[in-house]
């Protein structure tokens, strides 16, 4: 597909470094009882994923523990989480105050070979194949998703454990419930200080001392679930964002499995959580950068720069 790599269950391979390899697979080891596995359900806008995201359901469909026994598929979305990138949209008024932003993740990108790049776009369709698919084009309230009622019907008939957010957008209303342990998705990001996007990227503008990143079941609180696991690292020194995501998701890919788990084998009626921390963020919601914010921060920056070599 357009010369993106194909990732299918037998194929867990790259830099140790940066892959969760490292992670992933001594879990898929660990024994468990003999209880019936974690029923699972995928949620996803099309066969193209993240590599993240592929390599942890690459290691969901060979886990003793877990079932992934259904696909939810966004008929609503464009077909790839890639779409709309085109170089004529920034003559729109609105995306010409994110120029700044569009300029430096152009340059950014060179910092990540694509093979560790958490956020390169990869074939999933293998892993996708036959499991069974439930459609569903959401419901757009404001910028909230809502499914409609066939959907949840559908869905509460499949008798889910958990469904996986890898797709949809900010999801609002029955949905969230219609699994017996919810919806539950990364942000990457530490939600006691960022909460938004870009990920990796608010940390170094603000000169944050770590990033993180949570596994949390969604609630109707934005970017303000419940939090099932975090991991924090230390920032990456200098202005790449994308270096600075390494760390935070590959090392937290392992959260998902563990947690499930612990769901079948520790606590099959209860899920653990972490408890709730007041939020301390400057900002509400984290949003991409203004052409300011872009400008203000790499000239801090630079400036920093010339000092500590003149000195």
């Amino acid at each position: 597909m357009g010369g993106r790599e194909r990732i299918d269950a037998s194929v867990q391979r790259g830099d140790p470094c940066h892959t969760p390899s490292r992670f992933l697979e001594p879990l898929l080891q660990v024994a468990a009882p003999a209880r019936p596995p974690v029923r699972v359900g995928i949620m996803v806008d099309s066969s193209q994923l993240y590599r993240i995201f592929a390599e942890q359901l690459a290691a969901l469909r060979r886990s003793p523990y877990v079932d992934v026994c259904c696909v939810v598929r966004n008929g609503a979305a464009s077909g790839t989480v890639a779409a709309g990138r085109g170089g004529l949209r920034w003559l729109r008024a609105p995306m010409r105050k994110r120029l700044a932003y569009a300029l430096y993740t152009r340059w950014d990108r060179r910092h990540v070979r694509a093979m560790h790049d958490p956020l390169a776009l990869v074939d999933a369709s293998a892993l996708l194949e036959k499991l069974s698919e439930v459609v569903v084009e959401p419901e757009r309230h404001g910028f909230r998703q809502r499914f409609p009622a066939p959907a949840i019907d559908t869905l509460r008939r499949l008798d889910l454990d958990v469904l996986v957010r890898f797709g949809f957008g900010i999801l609002d209303g029955e949905v969230l419930e219609v699994a017996r342990h919810g919806i539950w998705s990364f942000h990457h990001g530490d939600n006691r200080r960022v909460r938004g996007t870009p990920p990796g990227l608010w940390e170094l503008i603000e000169s944050h001392p770590h990033t993180g990143a949570v596994l949390q079941r969604l609630t109707s609180e934005l970017d303000g679930g419940h939090v099932l696991a975090r991991g924090t690292y230390p920032t990456e020194a200098g202005l790449s964002a994308a270096r600075n995501r390494l760390a935070p998701y590959w090392g937290t890919s392992e959260l998902l499995l563990l947690r499930l788990w612990q769901l079948h084998a520790v606590a099959p009626s209860v899920l653990p959580q972490l408890p709730a921390e007041p939020y301390a963020g400057r900002r509400k919601i984290y949003r991409v950068p203004g052409n300011g914010d872009v400008v203000r921060w790499l000239s801090r920056a630079v400036a920093s720069g010339i000092r500590r070599r003149v000195t």
